[in-house]
Formats: C-alpha cells, sequence, structure tokens
C-alpha cells in the first residue's frame, strides 16, 4: 500500500542519503497526489543531504517553477552559483535550467559568465550559448559566437553542426550551399 511504501522509501533515505531514485520516487509520489508540501520537503531533504549535487538544487528550482514560487526558485538558483566547489557544473546547471524554462537571457548570461570564470572548460559554454541564440532566432549573433568558438575548437561538430544550419539557411546561394555541404561533412 501507498503509506507503506512512504514509510519505506523515508527510511532509505534516512539510512543511505544518496539514494538518490527514491527522493525521486517519494516526490513523484506527493506531486502527483498533488501533496506540494509534501514533495517540496522531500525535494529539500534531497538537497540538505546531497548538497555536491547540482540536480539537487535544479530539482528543487524546477519544484518552485511549476508552482509559480519564482521567489524560491531564484534563491535556489542563487546558492547553486554561490557553491564554490560545484562552480562550473553550477553554471552550466543554472543555464541549462532556465534554457529549459524559456527564460533565454538569464541563461545567455550564465553560460557567458561561466565562460569568463572557466575559461578552461568554455566548450560547453558555447555550445550552450550557441543553443540558446539558436532557440531565440538570432542567427547573426549565433553566427559570430560560432566563428569566435570555432577558432578555438575547430574540430567541434556541434558548433560545425550550428555552423551548418545557419548558413544553411541564409539568402545567400553560396551560404546555403557551403551550409549544406558543412553538414554532410559533419554527418
Amino acid at each position: 500500500d501507498g503509506a507503506a511504501a512512504e514509510a519505506m522509501g523515508w527510511e532509505t533515505i534516512r539510512n543511505n542519503k544518496s539514494a538518490i531514485p527514491v527522493y525521486s520516487l517519494l516526490y513523484k509520489q506527493y506531486f502527483l497526489a498533488k501533496k506540494n508540501d509534501d514533495a517540496e520537503r522531500v525535494l529539500r531533504e534531497k538537497l540538505s543531504n546531497n548538497q555536491d549535487s547540482p540536480d539537487s538544487y535544479i530539482d528543487l528550482a524546477a519544484f518552485y517553477h511549476t508552482t509559480s514560487n519564482v521567489g524560491a526558485r531564484t534563491q535556489i538558483i542563487d546558492q547553486l552559483l554561490a557553491k564554490k566547489s560545484l562552480s562550473s557544473q553550477a553554471y552550466l546547471a543554472a543555464a541549462g535550467f532556465y534554457n529549459a524554462i524559456a527564460e533565454y537571457e538569464s541563461a545567455k548570461k550564465l553560460f557567458q559568465e561561466g565562460r569568463q570564470a572557466h575559461p578552461e572548460n568554455k566548450l560547453p559554454y558555447f555550445k550552450g550559448e550557441i543553443s540558446v541564440l539558436l532557440f531565440q532566432d538570432k542567427k547573426t549573433e549565433s553566427l559570430r559566437l560560432v566563428e569566435t568558438a570555432l577558432k578555438e575548437f575547430p574540430k567541434d561538430l556541434h558548433i560545425r553542426t550550428s555552423q551548418g544550419f545557419i548558413w544553411s539557411e541564409s539568402q545567400d546561394p553560396a551560404r546555403v550551399d557551403a551550409g549544406i555541404a558543412e553538414l554532410r561533412a559533419v554527418i
């Protein structure tokens, strides 16, 4: 029965604080039953017990997003970004979260800040920002960023694919041909 499964879930968490699938099951059970206070409690417990996991922050922020609690959502993302031990992962996770909820300007800003803060790990930040710009249909800006990224990562298939895609949608027939050729080369 549901009460026994719930009790077993909490017992498992008491004995193994990193049992991520158990948190997920309990959360899903509460959320689907519209027990938001209990759902939040599970995610807060998950975060409390797994503070070195960016996903723990993102899951709680996503819950606050679905419950329209923007202040709490922002606070959790700020906590993630302040976590020094997760710095590079934190920027990527937070930017990816904002991208997923279509807050593109926030995502773009975090991808840029992450690239500045972690120049040793620029590639995922370039890819993320390029994706955001493409979602926003900012092809000129995305092409500039693609060209910048290609100077440092000329063999990266994701960036080359982005370039081919942008060129293939150009009004210039020569660019369209070059874009199609680039896409074929990548495939």
